[in-house]
């Protein structure tokens, strides 16, 4: 599949999309197992909203495939997390739940504690890209002690338009970070 090398957006025949070159994002590429589709979607919701936590292992195993299709190395896999009430309301972070398997499958320790969430946001779904990129500027950070110097594999659910890996990324790259590759079960088109 043919796809912009930067943020992985499907259909940008290995070019940069226009988006990557307008406002480049702070990770360093992005990649996706699937295109975020109509297929995909149940699955996503029921790892997300209905606990089906068994279904992590599995998508990890894809995304594994889709890291060891790069020519990237890393040395630690941290999932982006979630706001307090949003663990509290769930009880688990997707993200985490797909970086636990996919550190091991990868032999890559994983650090759920590099990165931190500083303020809970209002959820990303419907909003504009312009929105999104707005409502989530500033909400982590990273301790620059257990990131500076490291290769980091950022780790979600799904990318639509970047702007939830991009503001971690950019936490990470400020405390230090080598590199920051960022990885999904699905991307979406915009």
């Amino acid at each position: 599949m043919l796809v912009c090398p930067r943020c992985g957006l499907p259909e940008a025949d290995n070019r940069l999309c226009d988006e990557c070159r307008r406002r480049p994002p702070q990770f360093d590429a992005a990649r996706a197992a699937f295109r975020y589709s109509a297929r995909l979607r149940p699955v996503i919701v029921a790892l997300k909203y209905r606990s089906y936590v068994g279904l992590a292992w599995d998508l990890a195993q894809h995304m594994a495939l889709a890291y060891k299709r790069q020519d990237w190395t890393v040395d630690l896999v941290v999932p982006v997390p979630l706001a307090d009430d949003r663990l509290a309301e769930r009880g688990f972070n997707q993200a985490e739940l797909l970086a636990r398997p996919l550190s091991w499958l990868l032999r890559v320790p994983l650090h759920s504690w590099e990165l931190q969430r500083n303020r809970a946001t209002p959820k990303q779904v419907g909003r504009t890209f312009e929105a999104r990129y707005q409502n989530i500027q500033g909400a982590f950070s990273a301790e620059e002690t257990l990131v500076k110097g490291n290769r980091m594999l950022l780790v979600d659910d799904v990318m639509t338009t970047g702007a939830t890996l991009n503001a971690a990324a950019a936490a990470l790259k400020a405390a230090g970070a080598d590199t920051v590759y960022a990885i999904t079960v699905g991307r979406a088109t915009l």
